[in-house]
């Protein structure tokens, strides 16, 4: 999403936390928040969790997905951007009030999704235009990984990855967004 390149073979995915009040479903008007001037939008494939696990395996991953969403992650690009530099976490720009817009899910139990469009659009305008086969980690390798860190539940939502084209948004933008 940054353009910076990705060696698979020599690291793992990494993670943002947010809390529930990030929360928000699709179709809200959300506020700009405070604290920053460079709001980021970010189209994600959302994968929703029916059973737990601990040290999955990526080809039992499919026993845990309950189904699918679209996901909005709204990110404080320049607190991001500053914390990186200094090599402080990156929570006041990833876990931001009303930062997580998810569409309904579609229940799909059992289902890996490997392909289909992802795309999102600001006032009409295509931002983001990719497929989900080019997520540097698919849903299976995703899940494996994640549930080597926390003992996943049922319910747990997780944010794939975006594709390039992120930007900023201003108050005011209407933004669309789906996947195949």
């Amino acid at each position: 999403e940054m353009g910076k390149p990705v060696d698979k073979s020599a690291e793992r995915p990494f993670y943002f936390t947010k809390s529930p009040s990030a929360l928000e479903l699709s179709g809200a008007t959300i506020p700009y928040p405070p604290e920053t001037k460079n709001f980021h939008h970010e189209m994600e494939l959302v994968v929703v969790l029916h059973k737990g696990g601990f040290r999955v395996k990526a080809a039992d991953a499919h026993e845990l997905i309950y189904g699918y969403a679209t996901g909005l992650d709204m990110t404080r690009r320049d607190l991001q951007l500053a914390s990186r530099e200094k090599g402080l976490p990156w929570d006041t720009a990833k876990d931001v009030e009303h930062s997580a817009v998810c569409t309904e899910v579609i229940p799909m139990p059992g289902v890996v999704l490997e392909k289909g469009a992802i795309t999102m659009s600001i006032n009409g305008v295509v931002k983001q235009h990719s497929t989900i086969d080019k997520l540097i980690w698919n849903v299976r390798e995703i899940i494996e990984d994640l549930s080597t860190y926390y003992h996943l539940q049922p319910g747990d939502i997780i944010y794939t990855g975006t594709p390039e084209g992120v930007g900023p948004v201003v108050a005011g933008d209407r933004i669309e967004g789906s996947v195949e």
